[in-house]
Order: C-alpha cells, then structure tokens, then sequence
C-alpha cells in the first residue's frame, strides 16, 4: 500500500523537495528472497530511476528516497529506444512535472503472477511562505518537526509531512504524539487502516 492520497482512483502526491522519501506499507513480512523494486518515469514515459532490494523485514512501512546523488552502479533504461544509459545525473524533480511511480513486491520469484504493485504519480510543487522540506531536520526537536509536518499538512503536501511524521516515528517509536500525529495524517489520506501498523520502518534506500 502507497502511504499517500487517492484521488479520483489515482494515488497521487506533492512534494516540495527534489529528491523526496516515497512511503509504503507491506502487511506481510519480506525476505531478502523477495525482492522490492521501485520505477520512476517522467511523463514521455521515460525511466529517470530504478532499483531493486533485498529486505529483511517484519511487517510495517517501508521507505526508499530517490538519490541526490550520481549512482553509476545503476543503470536507467530508455523506454523509447530500447537502450541502456548509465545513470550519470542525479534524479531532481522540475516544478509542475508529473512523474509516474511503481513499486513492486517479488512475492515468489518463480511465480511471476504473484507479485503485487502499486503506482501513483508525484509532483514536486512550490508554496509560497513555505521552505522545501530539508534533510537536515533536528529530529530531536519533536515538537518543532511536529509543527513544520502540520504546515505541510495544512498547505496539501501530505507527502513532505508523512516524511517528516515517518521519520520522527522511526526516531521515536514511543513517543505518543509523534503517533497520534501520523495517525492523523493517515485518517486525512483516507488510510485508517495502517494506524495499528508496527512501529518498525525499513529505510530501504
């Protein structure tokens, strides 16, 4: 399950950030035998970033931040022609571009129609008043990450939140407002039923 809104039957999102943290929840335990991967397109269908991952997990959510970062082991396949390019520029979202995600899970690797996927689109977008969301957050400043999640939030751009709310969760797996908090933001996006998910997160790449 994508950790992000559906409208009109489309998961969609809005990020403010050019490298943001995609969120997802697997209600099954993964073995490093049952392989996670992620594909960004941009909107003339073009692969900008794959990966494939090996986990070992217990139920609960997932997190892969596309790199902000040249990644030359990875290699970006070209849809239109066919052919191998190596990826030699980092993956940055220009403003109002859509681009199309799919994430899989490689439920039995010898049984290809027993994997599952979701897909979605996210867009990275700019608010006025409010900073793109930064990886250099106090995360042991709660209550202060807790209130720039709340802006996110109030301004439409759930996904920056879940980022900020996802990651304070992982920091502080205890603490009940930083629950209470994403348990909220969940409910808005129409999620009620992963607020009794486990508290562990994957960082998955």
């Amino acid at each position: 399950t994508a950790l992000m809104p559906v409208v009109d039957g489309v998961v969609c999102g809005q990020t403010t950030t050019n490298q943001p943290t995609l969120w997802f929840y697997s209600p099954m335990a993964l073995t490093p035998d049952q392989p996670i991967s992620l594909v960004v397109q941009d909107k003339a269908d073009r692969y900008v970033y794959q990966t494939t991952l090996h986990v070992d997990m217990a139920p609960g959510l997932i997190s892969i931040q596309l790199p902000d970062e040249n990644l030359p082991e990875e290699k970006l396949l070209d849809e239109k022609s066919g052919a191998v390019r190596e990826g030699d520029v980092p993956v940055i979202l220009p403003v109002a571009q859509p681009y199309h995600w799919t994430f899989f899970i490689e439920c039995d690797r010898h049984r290809l129609a027993s994997s599952i996927s979701v897909s979605g689109t996210l867009q990275k977008t700019e608010v006025a008043g409010l900073a793109p969301l930064s990886g250099d957050l106090d995360w042991n400043d709660v209550e202060g990450a807790i209130a720039l999640a709340q802006s996110y939030a109030s301004a439409g751009i759930r996904h920056d939140a879940l980022t900020i709310l996802g990651e304070l969760n992982r920091h502080h797996p205890s603490n009940p407002q930083v629950r209470a908090t994403l348990d909220a933001l969940l409910n808005q996006a129409g999620l009620e039923d992963i607020t009794a998910i486990p508290t562990a997160i994957q960082i998955a790449g």
